[in-house]
């Protein structure tokens, strides 16, 4: 915001004033030292020098072309069988036993 304030230099002393006068009524109040502290930022953002944007120089835009892509390669060949699977091993059956 103090950006925009410092472009224009009528403005500058404009808002001191006012920051003047917003000190001398906030002086002996209960919230004097918050009051001078926002006052006190205020100034030294204003105290800061403009300096206007640099504009950067804009790159021009190439157009990137897609690569052509390479077109699938179709294997029509028969999948080598495997190593044929063992078997699995069968699981030991568990025999329950009613109590006697």
């Amino acid at each position: 915001m103090w950006q925009a304030i410092r472009r224009h230099p009528a403005l500058v002393p404009r808002i001191r004033g006012v920051l003047s006068g917003l000190a001398a009524t906030a002086a002996g109040g209960k919230d004097e030292a918050m009051q001078k502290v926002w006052i006190s930022k205020a100034r030294a953002a204003l105290d800061q020098p403009y300096t206007p944007p640099v504009k950067a120089v804009r790159k021009p835009v190439v157009e990137e072309v897609p690569a052509e892509e390479p077109e699938p390669v179709i294997d029509l060949r028969e999948p080598e069988p495997a190593q044929q699977r063992q078997p699995h091993k069968a699981i030991p059956t568990m025999l329950f036993q009613e109590p006697s």
